[in-house]
């Protein structure tokens, strides 16, 4: 059976980090084996209290703690050196993704027909373009504009780069086996 490791880099997300690891907790995989690795960049919000208290008496996840903040790459990195699987996944620990789409990315490696998967925030399953547009109140509207506005512009520059037709290149949903690792 095929090993999943869940790298989930975390960093001041104490308003959703609970909620996102019961969610990967009990996410079920059928055909895989799924392995957790936390790295908390040793927030300041609180952050760190609340993965040490969902981490313990759960041997079978691991728990990585930075003394400093190092950044997301960084984080990422140490959890891909402890990841024992065949298959990494990144899940970053703010909701925007929904862990329900696991069993969806995994299809492709159920029978070894790929070794990368991309996701895809402007896709619906039967494969028809739909649009989600990051959505913010008050002041914050001008920063959404730009977000995606600048997202629109990088995709379609993206596609004509390297003459693609990627949906969604900057989506965090990517996974890939441990060779092409």
């Amino acid at each position: 059976m095929k090993k999943v490791s869940i790298i989930i880099p975390v960093f001041n997300e104490r308003g959703t980090v609970a909620e996102l690891l019961g969610k990967i907790h009990d996410l079920r995989f059928n055909g895989f084996e799924k392995e957790i690795i936390i790295v908390e960049d040793n927030s300041t919000d609180g952050t760190r209290d609340i993965v040490k208290a969902f981490y313990e008496g759960k041997p079978d996840y691991k728990l990585i703690l930075n003394d400093a903040p190092r950044g997301k790459g960084y984080a990422v990195r140490m959890g891909l050196r402890s990841a024992t699987g065949d298959i990494f996944a990144i899940q970053d620990a703010d909701l925007e993704y929904d862990v329900s789409d696991y069993p969806k990315l995994l299809k492709p490696f159920m029978s070894d027909d790929a070794n990368f998967v991309l996701g895809s925030r402007h896709l619906t399953e039967d494969g028809n373009t739909k649009h989600m547009i990051r959505k913010f109140h008050g002041k914050e509207r001008i920063y959404a504009y730009m977000m995606n506005f600048g997202g629109v512009f990088l995709h379609k520059f993206f596609n004509i780069l390297y003459g693609t037709d990627i949906s969604d290149p900057t989506t965090m949903y990517k996974l890939f086996t441990r060779d092409l690792y």
